[in-house]
């Protein structure tokens, strides 16, 4: 076997480093030559590997001189020595002194529940799509105290879908609870990324009297980035967010399967760890700022991120310092002369008022100004056959909705590939996916 002669040389680094003047700079040193001990990491390939985002100039000492205490280290260094050496940044910031150990608790086991739901994902990921909600039938099976009933649903008339499965869930015995539910197919909504929905469309099945309802994602259900994804040059990962019903689910679904990237959303993940539905919680938003921070944890993945009421700002700003390896999309239910318009339906289904939709997508949209990687898209409003506009409560509406939401992904596509067509970022094995066809053929 060859020996590794880097490793066979390394010589560990001297602690403790002397404070000086400045005690938290050294602990900040100490803990940054522990972790490049472990990794048997030398101070010139960590200067190396920091240098193009630092400005170091070729044989620059500064590195070492920060670790050695001997000059003022300058804070924005933190974030890239941290990542270079394979910690978490707020490990090192806590080092230094700048914040407390909180948030860094927080971090380290967000990070830590996040490589689990990962692990979990890839085992899962082809049961689900090739059983979706049969598992809820699995597991009522099993238990022997429930019975299920799956309906596919489909969406689409541009481009129809398998888009989810509806579940009836009906104990055999006793009154429905949902927290016994939630207990009986804890496995089945953890791989599926099931939700109760009890609030139908017309057309849809209905739960009635002892029957709760269950929404299984198909379309937008997880998936791993695949071996032959799209290469997009500098852009790493895209988040793709805007209100309820602005199409964010479908959307990044969408560009998923053109791209052959991963396919997730912070809400799913943190719904994962904490068992809430809740959009707006530390958890959804830590697990936010950690991918933000470093995407290289998730490589070539398109997360759907929904925004709420007055709590999403601090989401809002987040997007807003995406570093520019990140591509940001910020999806607008569509404004137009003749009601219904997408914001109005949008608001309604979201459950609130127009106005106070409006006022929030000014705002959002002041927060996120478009620049190089992100960009505002329109989500048209969902129409008939006769093209114009339906509401929920009008047949077809919600295949209006997923077609609204294929012209958005297009939109995407091509500010993506631009200035080169987009058929140049659809790669072949895609084209199995009808979405893909139709962005290859433009």
């Amino acid at each position: 076997m060859a020996v590794d002669r880097k490793h066979q040389r390394y010589q560990p680094l001297a602690r403790p480093t002397p404070a000086y003047d400045r005690p938290l700079q050294a602990r900040w040193a100490d803990a940054m030559k522990e972790a490049m001990d472990a990794r048997q990491l030398g101070r010139t390939e960590l200067t190396e590997m920091v240098a193009a985002e630092l400005g170091l100039a070729p044989g620059s000492d500064k590195v070492r001189r920060w670790l050695a205490n001997d000059t003022v280290l300058d804070a924005h260094a933190i974030r890239p020595l941290a990542h270079a050496v394979g910690e978490h940044p707020l490990a090192m910031l806590a080092a230094y002194g700048l914040v407390d150990n909180a948030p860094l608790t927080l971090a380290l086991q967000v990070g830590d529940y996040r490589r689990q739901i990962l692990d979990l994902q890839e085992r899962l990921v082809e049961r689900h799509r090739q059983t979706g909600a049969a598992l809820f039938v699995e597991q009522a099976l099993r238990a022997g105290s429930w019975n299920a009933a799956v309906f596919a649903h489909w969406r689409g008339r541009r481009l129809p879908y398998h888009f989810a499965d509806y579940v009836l869930l009906e104990p055999i015995r006793g009154r429905v609870s949902q927290d016994e539910a939630r207990q009986v197919f804890a496995d089945a909504f953890a791989a599926t990324g099931a939700e109760w929905d009890d609030a139908p469309f017309a057309g849809e099945p209905i739960a009635a009297g002892n029957q709760l309802r269950v929404f299984v994602p198909r379309l937008a259900a997880v998936r791993p980035a695949r071996p032959w994804r799209a290469d997009l040059g500098q852009v790493r990962g895209i988040v793709v967010a805007g209100p309820k019903w602005a199409g964010m689910y479908s959307v990044s679904a969408l560009l998923s399967r053109a791209l052959g990237w991963g396919h997730a959303s912070f809400d799913y993940m943190a719904r994962t760890i904490d068992g809430t539905s809740d959009s707006a919680t530390a958890t959804t938003r830590e697990l936010m700022r950690e991918w933000l921070g470093n995407p290289a944890q998730s490589p070539a993945h398109v997360f759907a991120h929904v925004l709420g009421e007055q709590p999403a700002d601090a989401d809002v700003r987040l997007l807003a310092a995406a570093p520019p390896e990140i591509a940001v999309f910020l999806l607008l239910p569509e404004e137009r002369p003749i009601a219904p318009t997408g914001v109005d339906e949008a608001a309604r289904l979201g459950g609130v008022e127009p106005a106070k939709l409006r006022s929030s997508l000014a705002r959002w949209r002041a927060a996120i100004p478009e620049r190089s990687r992100v960009a505002h898209v329109v989500t048209p409003t969902p129409v008939g056959r006769d093209g114009t506009p339906v509401t929920r409560e009008q047949p077809g509406f919600l295949d209006g909705y997923l077609d609204a939401s294929a012209d958005a992904a297009l939109r995407v596509l091509t500010l993506l590939a631009a200035p080169a067509p987009v058929a140049s970022v659809i790669p072949a094995p895609a084209l199995t996916d009808q979405f893909a066809q139709l962005a290859a053929a433009l």
